[in-house]
């Protein structure tokens, strides 16, 4: 009698703790599912140019790339860098942005083989451009896409300066966030 009451009071137990974790999944799923939502809806990304559009759409347009690329233009992705920007009036905590870039290069009479080993060998020096570039900027100067753009031109500007080999014709950007 005793071991049937011991087999009684130990079902509820186990269906207790399944329960909660057949809940607990549940819950997590629902998250998961409200998580990928919003990231599609709300953090959809914009590709920004350094060259403004020129087909007579309005600067604050949703994409403002132009279709510039052809057969024989080279792009090359520089590291991504998370960087703090200049503090914005008193608030105290000073924004961040993320940023990967993409060079545009016309390799001109060169080859795939001789622009890749010039891109490799001035590759850090890239990148510290774009550390001076973006970190001499405030959220103000990177909240519009004419900001971005005067940021990717200026980059652009000092990347092509330096190039031996080839010749810069866009920055792009693969991925962009601009936060406090």
């Amino acid at each position: 009698m005793e071991e049937q009451e011991e087999q009684v009071d130990a079902k509820p137990k186990d269906a207790g703790w399944r329960t909660t974790a057949i809940i607990v999944l549940a819950l997590l799923l629902l998250a998961a599912i409200g998580a990928w939502i919003a990231v599609e809806k709300f953090l959809e990304p914009t590709l920004v140019s350094a060259i403004p559009p020129t087909d007579g759409q309005p600067p604050d347009v949703e994409d403002p790339v132009p279709d510039i690329l052809d057969e024989n233009v080279i792009t090359f992705p520089l590291h991504q860098q998370q960087l703090t920007l200049q503090p914005v009036g008193e608030i105290e905590i000073p924004p961040l942005v993320s940023i990967i870039p993409v060079l545009a290069i016309d390799p001109q009479d060169y080859t795939q083989e001789e622009i890749d080993a010039e891109l490799q060998r001035r590759s850090a020096e890239f990148d510290t451009i774009v550390i001076m570039v973006f970190s001499s900027k405030t959220y103000d100067d990177l909240k519009t896409v004419e900001g971005k753009q005067r940021a990717l031109q200026e980059i652009l500007e000092a990347v092509d300066a330096r190039m031996g080999k080839g010749r810069i014709v866009n920055v792009f950007v693969q991925e962009f966030s601009l936060r406090f």
